[in-house]
């Protein structure tokens, strides 16, 4: 049986004519059928010879019997520098090295035995294409046999998201840091990409963010996400709302910039929703973007806010009826629209839940001196000053997001330092005693952005003095705090109350029955009540306590005690015994003002 090889010629440092005379590179009849990688482009026997793949082999006699060469040309130089497998020893790939057609450079890509041996062999065609490799149209069919034929020595790790894996960060074209682990997918998807250079970014986007505050913070969310795995969080992230045209855009587009091209390097709400798991193992532990909620479905919107926060996908079946690993990500969104994200759900009677609103903060963002800005530098208006900013974020973008995370590696060599530590010392300087333990999560979460951004300040990636990220998280977490009202109380505690009083606005005439008896039939009972001189008293059921609410009942009345909300209860019970016209019940006495007042601070 002949054998199939993989052989990298290394011709002599001649020009290509003397080669010909001196060398025959291709085999000879007693090794064919191969595959040769061909680095340089040579002349034999007076013909122009491409760099790349070939496919030696013979023609075969009517017998079957072969006989004269044949020398196919499959692609440009690819080779296939090593196996890969994840770490569950699942998911076997092949790592490819290739020079693009216009020989801009070495690409590498990593992908999956599935895409190389499938029956659709097109679709490493058109990845490979697509990347830059020149491909024969007329051998196109071999190139899946080739680089399956290959046997290199080495494996490698095979990560199917981005982000930190061990001390490794992985970036779909790149690995920052020591280990054997690249990147796997089927395709790119996620705009990582460079241009011009760090200095030119500094200039047009670094600086022109100092003496705006919303700006500053932008960036620094965008350079938190390489920081959520060292503090042990699944994700959160920043959303900027309020009025269209006023800047909120060109500040994402310029915390994009950290990582790709400006205007790429996000995508819209409604297009996350749809294709979610993807996108957000693209982006962990960089940064997400998101654009246009206004054009994503309320529940859409509900279920993408909540998976993207919870950092795992769905449980589902392959093709034989296995069960599936779940997705899992990291991810730190900066995201904008014209509707906070509880006025989004709400356009389709959609309740958002507090404890999501701790995690994806909504900071309302166009009432700046400027809109979105306070500070338009030597601009001669705020929409120069756009201009210009936007016109950087796509001349210089996709370094200082990679010179973050090496610094962040150079830390760790030296022992790194304790990054959890460092976020509650700062949640500690932008809270009080009288912060509520929900705001104190928010704040966390500002406090982990002005950390990335002190950090990126230290390694001279940021133009900013020192101290000014942090500032930028406390201009940041004030205004969270106007907006939510909440007057340092437990948002799911708000929740409670304003759900009891909108239950009684709907059904306080129709659901609850009067204690003192009346003639008519009241159907899905939530309750009675009873009048306490110039005011009504509501007695509610355990089981329409709880309907009221949205919430389990001990959660509830636990709120409730909290602000003196019982009429009257039994000593050891928020209950009391209650006689009714059908006997004796546990009811809870509701004192509604109390209620109202707590819900109107």
């Amino acid at each position: 049986m002949m054998k199939i090889e993989e052989i990298e010629i290394d011709l002599p440092n001649m020009d290509v004519e003397t080669q010909s005379e001196q060398v025959d590179p291709f085999p000879g009849l007693n090794e064919r059928p191969c595959y040769r990688v061909y680095e340089k482009p040579f002349v034999r026997g007076g013909r122009k010879c491409r760099d790349g793949v070939y496919y030696h082999h013979l023609t075969k006699s009517k017998d079957g019997e072969p006989q004269n060469p044949i020398d196919d040309y499959l692609c440009g130089v690819l080779k296939i520098i090593a196996d890969t497998k994840d770490t569950g020893g699942q998911n076997y790939g092949k790592l490819l090295a290739f020079r693009t057609k216009d020989y801009m450079g070495e690409k590498r890509l990593n992908v999956p035995m599935d895409m190389v041996l499938n029956d659709r062999a097109g679709d490493l065609i058109k990845v490979l294409g697509n990347e830059g490799l020149y491909i024969e149209f007329h051998n196109r069919g071999r190139l899946n046999a080739y680089v399956n034929s290959q046997r290199p020595d080495k494996y490698m790790e095979a990560a199917h998201s981005t982000g930190w894996h061990g001390d490794s960060f992985v970036l779909p074209d790149e690995v920052i840091g020591s280990g054997d682990v690249w990147f796997q997918s089927r395709e790119r998807i996620a705009a990582y990409s460079s241009r011009g250079d760090l200095e030119g970014w500094q200039k047009g986007i670094s600086d022109k963010a100092i003496g705006n505050p919303l700006m500053q913070l932008a960036i620094c969310g965008a350079l938190a996400g390489p920081l959520l795995q060292r503090i042990g969080n699944k994700g959160g992230g920043l959303h900027f709302y309020g009025a269209s045209s006023k800047g909120k855009s060109t500040a994402l587009e310029a915390a994009a910039s950290i990582w790709g091209k400006g205007d790429a390097f996000y995508q819209t709400w409604n297009a996350t929703a749809n294709a979610l798991e993807g996108s957000a193992r693209l982006h962990t532990d960089t940064m997400l973007g998101l654009d246009e909620i206004h054009n994503c479905k309320a529940r859409d919107l509900d279920n993408a806010v909540y998976a993207l926060l919870n950092g795992a996908g769905r449980g589902r079946a392959n093709e034989r009826g296995d069960a599936r690993n779940i997705a899992r990500w990291r991810v730190f969104c900066i995201s904008n629209g014209e509707y906070s994200i509880p006025d989004a759900l709400a356009r389709e009677h959609i309740k958002h839940m507090p404890g999501q609103g701790v995690r994806l903060l909504d900071i309302f963002a166009t009432g700046q001196t400027y809109g979105f800005f306070n500070h338009i530098h030597e601009a001669s208006s705020p929409a120069l000053f756009a201009q210009q900013i936007k016109a950087a974020s796509n001349q210089h973008y996709g370094h200082a997001g990679k010179a973050f995370i090496r610094h962040l590696v150079e830390l760790a060599k030296d022992g790194e330092p304790d990054f959890s530590v460092m976020v509650n010392k700062i949640t500690d300087a932008l809270t009080t005693k009288e912060t509520g333990d929900q705001e104190r999560r928010a704040a966390q979460l500002f406090a982990l952005c002005a950390l990335a951004g002190e950090l990126a300040i230290e390694a001279n990636i940021l133009t900013w003095q020192a101290g000014s990220a942090t500032q930028a998280a406390k201009y940041g977490f004030k205004i969270w705090l106007e907006q939510r009202g909440t007057n340092g109380r437990n948002a799911e505690d708000i929740a409670i109350f304003k759900g009891i009083l909108a239950f009684i606005d709907a059904h306080g005439g129709s659901r609850f029955e009067s204690v003192e008896g009346e003639d008519r039939t009241v159907i899905n009972r939530a309750g009675w009540k009873r009048i306490d001189g110039d005011k009504v008293v509501y007695m509610f059921t355990s089981g329409g306590l709880a309907e009221a609410a949205g919430r389990g009942i001990k959660q509830v009345t636990k709120a409730l005690a909290g602000i003196d909300a019982f009429a009257v209860n039994d000593s050891g019970s928020y209950s009391k015994n209650t006689r009714t016209k059908d006997g004796v019940a546990r009811l809870y006495h509701l004192d509604t003002e109390a209620i109202k007042k707590v819900s109107d601070e």
